[in-house]
């Protein structure tokens, strides 16, 4: 008889202790190094010296950030960009889901095929810079919403998950009267927390990172959310100005890093929040209540 793999075999100890521990430290050594220079004086910067921890520890790349005095203007944009984007986004993609995942409905081939066709073939910038013209949403944080409201691989998985959701619960609230939108708000919503997290965490990623819808779409500075902002501060290479009393050079490199480290906190900061509803065993749970 083969000998039982525990602790004690290598094989075991390498796939599930040694190789995730070398993945982690491989993911976190170009953070590590992009924060410590956010954190380093511009000499250490530009000779080299830093790596993992600041060297001359400086805050005037971020200061130069900061100061420029549309940070937190960029920063209110994308906020709302991102929590009115996302609820409309998974409102609506639940909606469009929740009747495609029935096998009574009518033409639910065709819909599902013509879902299915728009996420293969996409008309392409131009048609869509135009669509956004058409509609009098240019140079409006609406234009950043509506056009990508619904991702079809979304869709997709919401709809996958409605499909496996016990049919009991859906007769019970027939055979009391209910109807379809009752049972969808009332029963399906709570049932599918944890898919509609998965999808939410998506869509506020999206919307968090894309940069280049604002740069079609949006012309004005006061309206340009914080990756566009960013970018163009990375755009416009070693800068220098008198900051806090005192004249700062700060080097390009350092303004770069301390970019990335601004844009990337806000989604480590709400990730831990919605990482609880990605948990197995929550819809056998809900049913046994």
């Amino acid at each position: 008889m083969k000998k039982p793999r525990g602790f004690k075999d290598p094989a075991y100890v390498i796939v599930s202790y040694l190789f995730p521990i070398i993945l982690a430290i491989i993911i976190l050594i170009p953070f590590l190094n992009v924060s410590a220079k956010s954190f380093s004086s511009s000499s250490a910067i530009v000779s080299g010296s830093v790596f993992f921890h600041p060297i001359g520890f400086d805050l005037s790349n971020y200061s130069y950030i900061l100061d420029t005095g549309l940070f937190g203007k960029a920063f209110a944009n994308s906020v709302f960009v991102v929590i009115v984007g996302t609820l409309l986004s998974v409102m609506t993609t639940a909606m469009v889901a929740y009747p495609l995942s029935k096998k009574e409905l009518k033409c639910g081939k065709f819909f599902n095929y013509l879902y299915l066709f728009t996420m293969v073939f996409t008309a392409g910038m131009i048609p869509d810079y135009l669509l956004v013209r058409k509609l009098g949403l240019s140079d409006s944080l609406w234009s950043l919403i509506l056009p990508g409201m619904i991702w079809t691989y979304n869709m997709l998985i919401l709809k996958s998950y409605f499909e496996a959701l016990p049919q009991e619960v859906e007769e019970s609230v027939f055979v009391d009267g209910g109807g379809y939108f009752c049972c969808f708000f009332n029963f399906v919503l709570p049932l599918s927390k944890a898919s509609l997290a998965s999808v939410a965490l998506f869509y506020g990623v999206s919307y968090w990172t894309d940069y280049t819808k604002a740069m079609l779409y949006i012309t004005s500075q006061d309206k340009k959310p914080l990756q566009l902002f960013l970018y163009e501060i990375i755009a416009q290479g070693a800068v220098s100005g008198d900051m806090s009393s005192s004249f700062t050079l700060v080097s390009a490199e350092g303004v770069k890093c301390a970019t990335i480290v601004l844009s990337i906190v806000p989604m480590l900061l709400v990730y831990p929040f919605i990482q609880r509803f990605f948990t197995a065993g929550m819809l056998l749970g809900a049913v046994k209540e």
